[in-house]
């Protein structure tokens, strides 16, 4: 959600979807920047439950800071298992 008009989202189906968290960063940091109504360059993992948990960010300069969760975590974990 980097504005207030844009909401991006990929299903995680595999090993390969997990990979899209950066480039989801760059979406939304440069929407952040670009876009009217700016809310976070973060990016975040809709639970099954319906919770959300941010998983990464875009700090600008091509720096990004992950900060996944034990149940993301986890979840990469068996997407990589399988």
């Amino acid at each position: 959600m980097p504005n207030r008009h844009e909401v991006h989202a990929v299903p995680i189906v595999g090993a390969r979807s997990v990979k899209t968290i950066q480039k989801l960063c760059d979406i939304a940091f440069d929407q952040f920047e670009t876009g009217p109504g700016p809310l976070s360059t973060s990016v975040f993992w809709r639970r099954s439950d319906g919770g959300f948990e941010r998983v990464g960010e875009n700090v600008g300069g091509g720096v990004y800071a992950e900060v996944p969760t034990p149940a993301f975590q986890a979840l990469c974990q068996r997407i990589a298992a399988s």
